[in-house]
This record gives structure tokens, sequence and C-alpha cells, in this order.
């Protein structure tokens, strides 16, 4: 299965503002990354990586006033087999097997906030589930 991870985080800022983000796949993935894992932050801002005492990789920075850009987008090779194209239609009931809670409660949440998934399981194996949510408006 292939997982998209990607995000697009803004901050407005009123004052210089030090940041410690983890976004990044932890290191133990790194070996299911199809591309480079960097947190992107707007041009003209310093940020240095570091490993943390769990292992996490941290972005830290030091955000000047105005707005700050976070992105990011990379893809991750999961060796499971995928969903079986006859779950999809009830991939998002409450309890069905194998789904717990999880999956219901994600599209519950993406839809609280005007969004929307996208589920595709190509009958070669694998799936890919792309969440798309709304630009926040200032």
């Amino acid at each position: 299965m292939l997982i998209r991870l990607g995000y697009d985080i803004r901050f407005t800022i009123a004052q210089p503002v030090p940041i410690v983000s983890l976004l990044s796949v932890h290191p133990s993935r790194r070996h299911d990354l199809q591309g480079p894992d960097r947190v992107t932050v707007d041009s003209g801002i310093e940020a240095t990586e570091y490993i943390d005492a769990f292992g996490n990789i941290c972005t830290r920075l030091v955000a000047p006033p105005g707005t700050l850009r976070l992105t990011n987008s990379v893809v991750v090779q999961d060796s499971g087999p995928g969903i079986p194209p006859e779950l999809v239609p009830n991939l998002f009931d409450r309890f069905m097997r194998g789904s717990g809670l999880g999956l219901p409660t994600a599209k519950r949440l993406i839809e609280a906030h005007k969004g929307h998934l996208v589920i595709d399981c190509p009958p070669e194996g694998g799936t890919t589930i792309v969440v798309h949510l709304p630009t926040a408006r200032a």
C-alpha cells in the first residue's frame, strides 16, 4: 500500500516564536519512503533537524513575525496486501471487522471540517486513501 503523507500548515505570528516540530516520519520507517521526507519552511528561515531522546526527528526554528508556512509531501510504501475492493463500500461503518472505530471516526472528523476521502483499491493490490481538507480562510 502506498500512503501519501503531506501537509500545508500556516501560522500567523505576532512576534518571534521558537518552534520545535515533530512532523517527520520516524527513522524506523525511513526505509519505506519513496522520496525525501523534508519539512519545508518559508525561504529565509533557518531550520535545523535533530533526533530527540525517543528517536523522533525534530525540526527547530525561530519563526519571525508574519505568516509561517510548513509543508511536506512524501509517499510511504507499506508492505500490507491492501484492502479487498469488496470491503470498500462498508469500510467506514462503525465496528466493521478490521476497521474498529479509527476509520469511521477519521471520516466524521474530516467531513466535519468540510473535507472528503478518496479511496483507490486497484485489483493488483495496495490501497491509497487521500484526505482532502479545504484551506482555512483568515
